[in-house]
């Protein structure tokens, strides 16, 4: 009960246990959304993608009505922006975005009462125009996750949430200068797509 989620990734058990792409869910899960359907959205939005470059999805939910009163919980800060049009699915039940930052919003408060202010990096505007910053939003600790991120979360073995580490940091990958081969996922996207070049490709991919 005390063991951080992204280190029992790291237990030798699970990690053999994680032989394709694979769904991480909360033992106290909340989400109004059929599962097929979230599926359903992964699987459209990495249609394009090999193996070796797909990327995750992950629930966040609005912190309102009557669910408050029963179970009053803090928020998460969430940044979001519009997929590229090539990341667009094709066809979804629901709209998607690219998260780009993410962290409970005690820690946003820590940081801004440390930095006396709310500290942006220019290079997310620089990638990003548009972001959308919400601060009314829970995460749903409901995620569908290549199979490449079992190897991440060995990696980095100071990562102890899944949440707030390894999501957390994987968006900020996505657009921070030199945080994606800090982190090693250009080592290992970079080892699987030369795997993947080598023997074609791996049908023991498929979610399960």
């Amino acid at each position: 009960m005390t063991t951080g989620t992204a280190e029992l990734l790291r237990l030798p058990e699970v990690q053999a246990c994680i032989q394709s792409n694979f769904l991480l869910l909360s033992c106290d899960l909340l989400c109004d959304i059929p599962g097929e359907h979230l599926l359903e959205a992964w699987l459209a939005s990495q249609s394009e993608l090999g193996p070796a470059a797909q990327g995750g999805l992950s629930v966040f939910y609005p912190a309102k009505g009557i669910q408050d009163e029963i179970k009053k919980e803090p928020t998460d800060f969430v940044a979001i922006t519009s997929l590229d049009q090539d990341e667009v699915p094709s066809v979804s039940r629901h709209e998607l975005s690219k998260l780009v930052l993410s962290m409970p919003m005690d820690t946003l408060k820590e940081q801004i009462e440390n930095d006396k202010g709310l500290l942006l990096r220019h290079t997310l505007v620089e990638k990003h125009a548009s972001v959308k910053m919400l601060t009314s939003y829970r995460d749903a600790h409901l995620y569908i996750l290549p199979k490449w991120v079992r190897s991440l979360a060995q990696h980095q073995e100071r990562f102890e949430s899944v949440s707030e580490d390894l999501i957390g940091y994987w968006a900020k990958a996505g657009w921070q200068r030199g945080l994606s081969a800090k982190l090693g996922i250009d080592e290992i996207l970079g080892g699987q797509k030369e795997a993947q070049d080598d023997h074609g490709s791996n049908d023991g991919d498929s979610l399960e």
